[in-house]
């Protein structure tokens, strides 16, 4: 979209920043149950990276026992765009030399990820990418609501899982990026860890612990015998409105002799275990991309990424430009759509989206648009959301899995004031079980379930968002806004969601132009 995105990004410190061209080969792609892979290299590698995610969503699926033959929808997989060595990547996400190797966008209906085809980082750009589909395999399998110690905990553990020969893998080694941390800060106290304090009064320490502690205290709880199940009861009393320090003491006993324990335990050599599974087959399509394809790659990332308005208007001409080479081609014509909408250019956007509508009539991010469009039109004349509701209607119809057209229907209710319908409602808790990652979804039902009265159902959806270690401000925040929920004062709760929400438009006007 046309504003310059501030992804959620994992940094790790590259040797050589200096940017330099990227290899010259094709783009291939590949397609499994649960991701949609474009990787700048050849058939072979194409298929062996795709597996190898393939495998670790198995992998993640085994630990939590839930079922390892779902195939997501394509709007519902991850999208990993693989290219160059990790300086590339840190220049790509920075616009200048970074230290970035890796980073992931969570976004509904749109999430990607951005790796190096030639690993070169401190940590590895595996690590990264495995650290964050671990946070979305989390709260798309089991959306609740964990604490900032557990979510990155559990991360930096599944972070480090290895593929064996024959279809098993191996968990709990420590991340490599971590192994000074671990050494040097091991000994946090788990009382503080378990109730941080408010992000004004924090220090350096406090924000990188829940990864260092938080990794070595999810091992012990997850592997030590002797404490069997207490993980489970913990986050069951958490999810029951039991703060996270009284929730410990329930669980874990005294939390002086746990920390002696954990003391011990995280000094002596990696407890992982090895887990051996029968190897299935990974059900892979790979092609290499057609001529259109390629030639409109670089503008696709490009929009993917995130980009500012100077560089939307720069992308809406060269896509404009490349429509009239491939003037039949629906990826380019949907890749000028996109660039046009970014930089304003709506009408020049709706032409091409028809455009696609004439190829193929069954389209769904086309009608998408074209309801985008209406619903920016809107905020200068209000009849247009009800154009904009029935493009989006209409893009549901063609992609019934694709919560954006859902979410944003309900969006037209929301901004124009009016009393959702019943329709509307139905369309965003559908988007919602599509998209539980998702905070603005969430939020938006949370608002959804305080003006219907269910204390219960705001309680259950906003309590995930308040224990974020990565926005510790705007956690603490929501917890505020939970605590009025708690306490059954749903207006003030209304408010503050309300404001937070203006406020968030009011920065989102003044970004990066």
């Amino acid at each position: 979209m046309i504003l310059y995105l501030r992804p959620f990004l994992h940094l790790l410190f590259v040797g050589c920043l200096a940017a330099s061209p990227a290899a010259a080969d094709d783009w291939w792609r590949a397609e499994t149950a649960h991701f949609i892979l474009y990787t700048r290299s050849d058939e072979e590698k194409a298929r062996s990276f795709a597996t190898e995610l393939e495998r670790y969503d198995r992998a993640l699926r085994v630990l939590r026992g839930i079922p390892t033959d779902e195939d997501l929808a394509p709007a519902n997989k991850l999208t990993v765009y693989q290219f160059g060595r990790s300086r590339h990547i840190g220049y790509f996400a920075a616009r200048r030399p970074s230290p970035i190797a890796g980073f992931y966008i969570p976004r509904a209906g749109d999430s990607v990820a951005f790796v190096p085809l030639r690993d070169d980082s401190l940590g590895g750009a595996r690590e990264i990418l495995f650290h964050e589909y671990a946070h979305r395999f989390m709260f798309q399998t089991a959306a609740a609501a964990y604490p900032a110690w557990y979510v990155e905990g559990y991360a930096e553990l599944n972070s480090t899982l290895e593929l064996l020969d024959g279809g098993g893998f191996r968990i709990g080694s420590p991340p490599a990026s971590r192994s000074e941390a671990l050494f040097h800060l091991g000994r946090y106290p788990l009382s503080r860890l378990f109730d941080p304090p408010p992000p004004e009064e924090m220090n350096w320490e406090d924000g990188i612990q829940p990864y260092v502690r938080g990794f070595s205290l999810a091992h012990y709880l997850t592997f030590d015998r002797t404490r069997k199940g207490q993980l489970a009861e913990y986050l069951i009393l958490l999810n029951q409105g039991v703060g996270s320090l009284d929730a410990a003491k329930k669980a874990f006993g005294n939390l002086d002799e746990l920390e002696k324990e954990l003391n011990k335990y995280q000094f002596q050599k990696s407890r992982g275990v090895q887990i051996t599974i029968k190897e299935d087959p990974v059900r892979i399509a790979v092609r290499k991309l057609a001529e259109d394809e390629e030639a409109a790659m670089d503008i696709h990332m490009q929009l993917r990424r995130g980009v500012t308005e100077g560089e939307a208007e720069d992308l809406a001409k060269k896509s404009t430009q490349l429509v009239e080479a491939y003037p039949d081609s629906s990826t380019v014509l949907l890749t000028a759509t996109e660039a046009n909408y970014d930089a304003k250019e709506y009408e020049i956007a709706a032409t091409f989206a028809r455009k696609v509508l004439s190829i193929s009539a069954q389209e769904s991010t086309p009608h998408y648009y074209l309801g985008m469009i209406e619903f920016a039109k809107a905020k200068e004349d209000a009849t247009r959301f009800s154009f904009a509701r029935q493009h989006f209607i209409n893009a549901a119809a063609a992609d019934r899995n694709d919560p954006r057209p859902l979410f944003q229907f309900f969006e037209t209710f929301y901004r124009s004031g009016e009393e959702p319908s019943e329709n509307a409602r139905i369309a965003l808790e559908t988007a919602y079980t599509k998209a539980p990652f998702d905070p603005k979804i969430r939020i938006r039902l949370v608002e959804l379930m305080l003006d219907e009265e269910r204390q219960r159902d705001a309680l259950a959806l906003l309590g995930p968002l308040t224990f974020s270690a990565h926005d510790q401000s705007g956690a603490a925040e929501l917890r505020k806004i939970y605590q009025d929920i708690e306490a059954g004062q749903m207006n003030k709760a209304r408010e503050a969601l309300a404001a937070r929400e203006r406020k968030a438009d009011n920065e989102k006007q003044g970004e990066s132009i």
